[in-house]
């Protein structure tokens, strides 16, 4: 069935035995069907059967056979079809064994029309110490069974000491709540999603949804165009960034280039540019040195350090920072709007879509330390304000003019401004901006995530505060890397901690599995081992994996004794012993869940 198509998946399992020693799976069969909207149990979507068998005397194994679609006719356009069989054959004790797999698919693609049938097939043979395995005409390849590689996908945080020791942290981040007509979506500290059919606008009333209340909160949606982010200083030793890939865009070309650049000691190089037909960087036919002196500073992106990294001319360290949104209710408002300084990269008003595509959004930079742009940020609107005469007698809002989208360039998925400071008293050139220990940018744009939503609580007469995520910088080591791996030994990233399972900052990397040069998929550069400290202070946080890959290592010296030929003669079931399911109409719930992740909800 499609990952967009909503339905159920009906199965029966008859069981004839149960597992005993000699026969640890027992003798079973499941029969599955898949239902979308309109099926019957008669005509599913996707069908199959699981059982367990034996083909050889003595031994224990499976079959398994799954259908979707006809294979053998072309499928309707944008439509496809996949037809699997499998069969399993190994010693009772599971240390030896072989096994096949036929896999059949077929699309019909809009540009490029009916694939026709595309096969894949493997073969599998195993003892207690290796598994062979061949995949259509290719060579074959040996690999170890208690040898892995393992990429990590999510982790979650324990408390390390005190009252709340060996508990799962957890954050109120955010939760799902429904519209006036009954439409669903979910808003938290990142801002508010909700189906692209469905308008939410200012002022708008929104109930949070809690399964089983019905008398639920009502609160005031608040929106604003832009995000004010407070940034709060980190900084790396150059010795320790040397290699560090960052991004950063030249505004010096028109239209602006977008470049990869690192440190190759002494020098700033510039080692591959942003391809927008391919979506990709490509590599400079060599490093171009950046002529960092007349610039002044580098206002990068890296993905290592969590976001803005910034260098300015002279210094011995990188600055990174920490990021959080200013919310209604920040402190920063205590004693009315804020006042806020810039001298570079100060986003004009009244920007036209035009003027966007060509990167011209931003006022000419201020050099004089005597001369900043004055701004004015007020919570009760959450909207950024340029005070163009400096006397506050024309305030005009920043950014994208009313109605203005671009649609092409560097700023269709929103512009950011340059540092913006309280205090000016203490720089000695406008580039100190980026290194004050505190400073403000300010995001906006056409887009949703570039805007400000959130919530009034009107009964409590202020603005609800969710979580934001836990911040730390980590240096990762040989000895906390699950692989053992020593690539990233010393390397420092910013790391950051939603709630469980969502544990974010640890780089990533394409892998090319089909040879086109294109990446198939991304994995984690390393994968944390399990018990390692983390957080602010290095020791707050124990860190756990919860959804991992465990890949089989190769050993090309290994799997002596072991050939394919069994598993290429064994016999594949075609789908003859299905039977439907018969297992009545699917029950209504109308309670809400009695216990959710081992906790009992309500009294």
């Amino acid at each position: 069935m499609s990952s967009n198509s909503s339905g159920v998946i009906q199965a029966q399992v008859d069981i004839d035995a149960a597992p005993t020693d000699i026969n640890p799976f027992g003798d079973f069969e499941l029969n599955f069907a898949g239902l979308a909207d309109g099926d019957t149990i008669d005509a599913p979507t996707m069908w199959g059967t699981l059982g367990s068998t034996a083909v050889t005397a003595g031994n224990i194994g499976f079959s398994f056979y799954e259908s979707q679609g006809d294979v053998d006719s072309a499928p309707a356009v944008n439509e496809s079809a996949r037809r699997v069989a499998a069969t399993v054959d190994m010693s009772a004790d599971q240390t030896t064994g072989i096994a096949r797999v036929l896999s059949i698919e077929r699309y019909n693609d809009p540009m490029n029309g009916d694939t026709g049938q595309i096969s894949g097939e493997y073969r599998l043979a195993f003892d207690a110490n290796y598994v062979l395995r061949g995949k259509d005409s290719d060579p074959d390849v040996c690999l170890h069974r208690d040898q892995f590689l393992t990429h990590v996908w999510r982790y979650n945080l324990y408390h390390a000491s005190g009252v709340e020791d060996g508990q799962r942290v957890t954050l109120s981040s955010g939760f799902p709540f429904r519209t006036q007509a009954d439409d669903h979506g979910y808003i938290g500290y990142w801002g508010l999603w909700a189906p692209s059919d469905v308008t939410i606008a200012d002022g708008d009333t929104i109930y949070r949804d809690e399964y089983g209340v019905t008398n639920t909160t009502p609160y005031t949606v608040v929106k604003s165009p832009g995000k004010l982010v407070r940034h709060t200083r980190n900084t790396l030793d150059l010795i320790d960034a040397d290699g560090l890939v960052s991004e950063w865009w030249d505004f010096s070309e028109a239209p602006p280039v977008r470049y990869q650049v690192q440190l190759q000691d002494p020098d700033w190089v510039a080692i591959a540019s942003w391809d927008d037909n391919t979506q990709a960087f490509v590599t400079l036919g060599s490093p171009v040195v950046l002529d960092v002196s007349t610039l002044g500073y580098l206002n990068m992106w890296s993905n290592s350090l969590g976001g803005q990294v910034s260098y300015v001319y002279g210094n011995d360290y990188l600055t990174y920072f920490a990021q959080e949104f200013v919310t209604g209710d920040d402190p920063a408002f205590v004693g009315g709007a804020l006042t806020l300084y810039g001298y570079t990269q100060c986003l004009d008003s009244g920007v036209t879509a035009v003027e966007a595509e060509a990167g011209d959004v931003f006022l000419a930079d201020s050099f004089d330390i005597q001369q900043p742009y004055i701004f004015s940020f007020d919570g009760s609107d959450m909207t950024l304000y340029w005070d163009s005469t400096g006397d506050g007698s024309t305030m005009l809002q920043v950014g994208l003019a009313d109605g203005e989208v671009p649609t092409s360039g560097p700023f269709t998925w929103g512009m950011q401004s340059g540092a913006l400071l309280t205090d000016t008293t203490s720089l000695a050139n406008v580039w100190e901006g980026w290194n004050q220990d505190v400073f403000y940018t300010y995001e906006t744009g056409p887009n949703p995530w570039n805007q400000y939503t959130a919530l009034w609580d009107p009964t409590l007469a202020e603005y609800v505060d969710f979580d934001a995520p836990i911040q730390f910088s980590y240096t990762h080591s040989t000895v906390n890397d699950r692989n053992g791996d020593s690539t990233y030994d010393g390397q420092t990233f910013l790391l950051s901690y939603g709630g469980p399972g969502d544990l974010w900052g640890i780089p990533s990397a394409g892998i090319d599995l089909s040879g086109d040069g294109n990446p198939d998929r991304w994995v984690p550069q390393f994968s944390l081992a399990d018990g390692v400290m983390l957080g602010p202070t290095g020791v707050e946080y124990a860190v756990r994996g919860i959804d991992m890959e465990m890949t089989l290592l190769e050993d090309p010296t290994g799997c002596v004794g072991l050939d394919l030929l069994g598993a290429a003669a064994l016999v594949l079931p075609d789908g003859s012993t299905y039977t439907a399911p018969n297992i009545g109409a699917m029950p209504d719930l109308d309670e809400a869940p009695a216990v959710i992740e081992g906790v009992v909800q309500g009294n």
